[in-house]
Protein backbone atom coordinates (compact mmCIF):
# COMPACT_ATOMS: atom_id res chain seq x y z
CA UNK A 1 0.00 0.00 0.00
CA UNK A 2 1.37 3.44 -0.77
CA UNK A 3 1.98 6.09 1.61
CA UNK A 4 -0.67 8.15 0.64
CA UNK A 5 -3.28 5.16 0.40
CA UNK A 6 -1.69 4.61 4.49
CA UNK A 7 -2.47 8.10 4.98
CA UNK A 8 -6.08 8.53 3.39
CA UNK A 9 -6.68 5.10 5.36
CA UNK A 10 -5.70 6.41 8.65
CA UNK A 11 -7.63 9.73 7.99
CA UNK A 12 -10.78 7.85 7.44
CA UNK A 13 -10.59 5.95 10.90
CA UNK A 14 -9.74 8.78 12.75
CA UNK A 15 -12.56 11.14 11.41
CA UNK A 16 -15.28 7.70 12.16
CA UNK A 17 -13.51 7.72 15.93
CA UNK A 18 -14.13 11.86 16.06
CA UNK A 19 -17.65 10.96 15.01
CA UNK A 20 -18.82 8.08 17.14
CA UNK A 21 -17.30 10.30 20.13
CA UNK A 22 -19.53 12.99 19.80
CA UNK A 23 -22.73 11.70 19.13
CA UNK A 24 -25.31 13.11 21.76
CA UNK A 25 -26.84 9.88 23.59
CA UNK A 26 -30.37 11.01 25.43
CA UNK A 27 -31.10 8.50 28.14
CA UNK A 28 -34.51 6.88 27.58
CA UNK A 29 -36.80 5.57 30.21
CA UNK A 30 -39.41 2.18 29.30
CA UNK A 31 -42.01 3.52 27.19
CA UNK A 32 -40.29 7.06 26.14
CA UNK A 33 -40.82 5.90 22.38
CA UNK A 34 -44.51 6.48 22.76
CA UNK A 35 -44.97 8.87 25.43
CA UNK A 36 -41.58 11.27 25.04
CA UNK A 37 -41.32 13.68 28.02
CA UNK A 38 -41.04 17.29 26.47
CA UNK A 39 -41.20 20.65 28.64
CA UNK A 40 -42.31 24.30 28.77
CA UNK A 41 -42.01 27.05 30.91
CA UNK A 42 -45.26 29.78 31.95
CA UNK A 43 -44.25 32.68 34.03
CA UNK A 44 -47.45 33.59 36.81
CA UNK A 45 -46.55 35.88 40.24
CA UNK A 46 -43.28 36.37 39.26
CA UNK A 47 -41.83 32.67 39.31
CA UNK A 48 -41.08 30.47 36.69
CA UNK A 49 -43.83 27.17 36.61
CA UNK A 50 -41.71 24.09 34.49
CA UNK A 51 -44.34 21.48 33.24
CA UNK A 52 -43.74 18.48 32.10
CA UNK A 53 -45.98 17.27 29.01
CA UNK A 54 -47.00 14.37 26.77
CA UNK A 55 -49.96 15.20 24.31
CA UNK A 56 -50.55 18.07 21.75
CA UNK A 57 -53.47 19.27 24.09
CA UNK A 58 -51.23 18.98 27.03
CA UNK A 59 -49.02 21.86 25.17
CA UNK A 60 -51.75 24.17 23.63
CA UNK A 61 -53.34 24.31 27.56
CA UNK A 62 -49.21 25.14 28.47
CA UNK A 63 -49.00 27.34 25.50
CA UNK A 64 -52.35 29.27 26.17
CA UNK A 65 -51.92 30.14 29.33
CA UNK A 66 -52.23 34.10 29.48
CA UNK A 67 -54.12 34.01 26.79
CA UNK A 68 -57.15 31.36 26.36
CA UNK A 69 -58.95 32.13 29.69
CA UNK A 70 -58.16 35.26 30.70
CA UNK A 71 -61.27 35.10 33.45
CA UNK A 72 -59.35 32.21 34.96
CA UNK A 73 -55.90 34.29 35.20
CA UNK A 74 -57.90 37.11 36.45
CA UNK A 75 -58.92 34.22 39.51
CA UNK A 76 -56.09 33.03 40.10
CA UNK A 77 -54.73 36.33 40.85
CA UNK A 78 -57.52 36.52 43.47
CA UNK A 79 -55.85 33.75 45.90
CA UNK A 80 -54.44 34.61 48.97
CA UNK A 81 -52.44 32.81 51.46
CA UNK A 82 -54.63 29.93 53.12
CA UNK A 83 -57.18 29.75 50.27
CA UNK A 84 -58.54 26.71 49.30
CA UNK A 85 -59.00 25.99 45.58
CA UNK A 86 -61.30 23.06 44.30
CA UNK A 87 -60.34 22.64 40.08
CA UNK A 88 -62.71 20.05 39.13
CA UNK A 89 -61.68 19.28 35.77
CA UNK A 90 -58.09 19.91 36.29
CA UNK A 91 -56.16 17.83 33.65
CA UNK A 92 -52.21 17.85 34.03
CA UNK A 93 -52.26 20.91 36.70
CA UNK A 94 -51.56 23.92 34.01
CA UNK A 95 -54.10 25.91 36.35
CA UNK A 96 -53.60 23.93 39.82
CA UNK A 97 -49.95 24.21 39.84
CA UNK A 98 -49.70 28.01 39.92
CA UNK A 99 -52.44 28.04 42.88
CA UNK A 100 -51.01 25.92 44.79
CA UNK A 101 -47.91 28.05 44.37
CA UNK A 102 -50.31 31.08 45.85
CA UNK A 103 -52.07 28.90 48.76
CA UNK A 104 -48.54 29.11 50.48
CA UNK A 105 -48.01 26.31 53.11
CA UNK A 106 -51.27 26.73 54.87
CA UNK A 107 -53.38 26.33 51.71
CA UNK A 108 -54.56 23.57 49.78
CA UNK A 109 -55.40 22.96 46.15
CA UNK A 110 -57.57 20.14 45.81
CA UNK A 111 -57.52 19.09 41.41
CA UNK A 112 -59.81 16.32 40.43
CA UNK A 113 -59.90 14.77 37.03
CA UNK A 114 -61.42 11.84 35.46
CA UNK A 115 -58.22 10.57 33.81
CA UNK A 116 -56.01 9.20 35.68
CA UNK A 117 -53.18 10.03 33.25
CA UNK A 118 -53.66 13.61 33.41
CA UNK A 119 -54.05 13.51 37.46
CA UNK A 120 -50.95 11.47 37.33
CA UNK A 121 -49.11 14.23 34.88
CA UNK A 122 -50.70 16.66 37.42
CA UNK A 123 -48.50 15.01 40.72
CA UNK A 124 -45.27 14.77 38.49
CA UNK A 125 -45.83 18.54 37.41
CA UNK A 126 -46.76 19.60 41.23
CA UNK A 127 -43.20 17.39 42.52
CA UNK A 128 -41.30 19.13 39.53
CA UNK A 129 -42.75 22.76 40.76
CA UNK A 130 -41.97 22.16 44.62
CA UNK A 131 -45.90 22.38 45.70
CA UNK A 132 -46.52 18.47 45.90
CA UNK A 133 -47.48 18.72 49.57
CA UNK A 134 -50.45 21.44 48.67
CA UNK A 135 -52.11 19.88 45.66
CA UNK A 136 -54.43 16.90 46.51
CA UNK A 137 -55.93 14.66 43.56
CA UNK A 138 -58.77 13.28 42.94
CA UNK A 139 -59.56 10.62 40.05
CA UNK A 140 -63.48 10.91 40.10
CA UNK A 141 -66.07 11.26 37.52
CA UNK A 142 -68.04 14.42 37.10
CA UNK A 143 -71.43 13.70 38.79
CA UNK A 144 -73.08 12.16 41.36
CA UNK A 145 -70.79 8.99 41.08
CA UNK A 146 -68.47 10.46 41.81
CA UNK A 147 -65.51 8.96 43.34
CA UNK A 148 -66.83 4.91 44.19
CA UNK A 149 -63.46 3.90 44.76
CA UNK A 150 -63.20 6.06 47.59
CA UNK A 151 -66.74 5.10 49.10
CA UNK A 152 -68.03 8.94 48.20
CA UNK A 153 -71.28 9.77 46.90
CA UNK A 154 -70.48 12.67 45.19
CA UNK A 155 -67.68 15.71 45.63
CA UNK A 156 -69.64 17.04 48.63
CA UNK A 157 -68.74 14.24 50.54
CA UNK A 158 -64.85 15.43 50.31
CA UNK A 159 -66.00 18.43 52.56
CA UNK A 160 -68.82 16.89 54.34
CA UNK A 161 -66.64 14.48 55.57
CA UNK A 162 -64.10 17.06 56.31
CA UNK A 163 -61.43 15.14 54.10
CA UNK A 164 -60.65 17.93 52.91
CA UNK A 165 -61.43 21.86 54.05
CA UNK A 166 -63.96 23.34 52.44
CA UNK A 167 -63.04 25.69 49.25
CA UNK A 168 -63.22 29.30 49.35
CA UNK A 169 -62.99 29.09 45.19
CA UNK A 170 -64.38 26.70 43.14
CA UNK A 171 -63.26 26.33 39.24
CA UNK A 172 -65.14 23.78 37.21
CA UNK A 173 -64.42 22.89 33.56
CA UNK A 174 -65.53 19.29 32.43
CA UNK A 175 -66.50 20.37 28.57
CA UNK A 176 -70.06 19.08 29.46
CA UNK A 177 -71.07 17.81 32.42
CA UNK A 178 -70.58 20.97 34.63
CA UNK A 179 -74.26 21.00 35.91
CA UNK A 180 -73.85 17.04 37.47
CA UNK A 181 -70.63 18.83 38.94
CA UNK A 182 -72.96 21.44 40.66
CA UNK A 183 -75.79 18.75 41.63
CA UNK A 184 -72.86 16.55 43.48
CA UNK A 185 -71.71 19.89 45.41
CA UNK A 186 -75.01 21.77 46.18
CA UNK A 187 -74.79 20.80 50.07
CA UNK A 188 -71.17 22.46 50.05
CA UNK A 189 -72.31 25.59 47.95
CA UNK A 190 -75.42 25.79 50.70
CA UNK A 191 -73.63 25.66 53.47
CA UNK A 192 -70.24 27.14 52.86
CA UNK A 193 -69.29 30.71 53.97
CA UNK A 194 -66.17 30.56 53.15
CA UNK A 195 -66.71 30.17 49.21
CA UNK A 196 -65.58 33.63 47.89
CA UNK A 197 -66.11 32.97 44.09
CA UNK A 198 -67.29 30.16 41.55
CA UNK A 199 -65.94 29.91 38.22
CA UNK A 200 -68.06 27.22 35.78
CA UNK A 201 -67.43 27.00 32.16
CA UNK A 202 -70.71 27.34 30.42
CA UNK A 203 -72.30 25.94 27.80
CA UNK A 204 -75.15 27.63 25.36
CA UNK A 205 -77.65 26.35 27.62
CA UNK A 206 -76.01 28.38 30.73
CA UNK A 207 -80.00 29.63 31.38
CA UNK A 208 -80.24 26.24 33.47
CA UNK A 209 -77.13 27.37 35.34
CA UNK A 210 -77.96 30.87 36.16
CA UNK A 211 -81.46 29.06 37.53
CA UNK A 212 -80.16 26.05 39.53
CA UNK A 213 -77.16 28.49 41.29
CA UNK A 214 -79.92 31.14 42.17
CA UNK A 215 -81.94 28.64 43.92
CA UNK A 216 -78.67 27.79 45.91
CA UNK A 217 -78.85 31.92 46.26
CA UNK A 218 -75.54 32.19 43.38
CA UNK A 219 -75.73 34.72 41.22
CA UNK A 220 -73.67 35.52 38.08
CA UNK A 221 -71.83 38.42 38.00
CA UNK A 222 -69.48 38.59 35.11
CA UNK A 223 -68.90 35.88 31.98
CA UNK A 224 -66.50 35.80 29.21
CA UNK A 225 -66.39 34.06 25.87
CA UNK A 226 -62.74 32.19 24.93
CA UNK A 227 -62.93 33.68 21.75
CA UNK A 228 -62.95 37.42 23.77
CA UNK A 229 -60.18 38.80 26.56
CA UNK A 230 -62.95 41.23 27.25
CA UNK A 231 -65.38 40.51 30.56
CA UNK A 232 -68.88 41.28 30.38
CA UNK A 233 -71.95 42.10 33.14
CA UNK A 234 -74.75 39.45 32.28
CA UNK A 235 -76.56 40.39 30.02
CA UNK A 236 -78.00 37.52 27.58
CA UNK A 237 -74.74 36.28 26.83
CA UNK A 238 -75.04 32.39 25.46
CA UNK A 239 -71.79 31.89 24.17
CA UNK A 240 -69.26 29.01 25.45
CA UNK A 241 -67.21 30.74 28.31
CA UNK A 242 -66.10 31.29 31.41
CA UNK A 243 -68.38 32.56 34.25
CA UNK A 244 -68.25 33.85 37.53
CA UNK A 245 -70.82 33.53 40.68
CA UNK A 246 -70.84 34.92 43.98
CA UNK A 247 -73.22 34.23 46.94
CA UNK A 248 -76.22 36.33 46.81
CA UNK A 249 -75.19 39.84 49.26
CA UNK A 250 -71.68 38.99 49.00
CA UNK A 251 -69.24 41.57 47.22
CA UNK A 252 -68.75 40.62 43.59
Amino acid sequence: MSLTAKVSSLAKRIVTRLNNSCQIRVPTTRNSARSPRRRLLITFAGKLFRFNYVTPEDANRIIGFHTKEPLTIRMLKLIEPGDVLLDVGASMGVYSIPAAYSVGSTGRVVAVDADESKIARLRGNARLNGVFDRVETVVALADERSVPELGLLSLDDLFLSHQQPEPTLIKIDVDGPELQVIRGLQSTLRSNRRLRLLQIELCESNREFVDYLGDLSFKMVAFETHASRDVALLGGATAVGNAWFVRCGARS
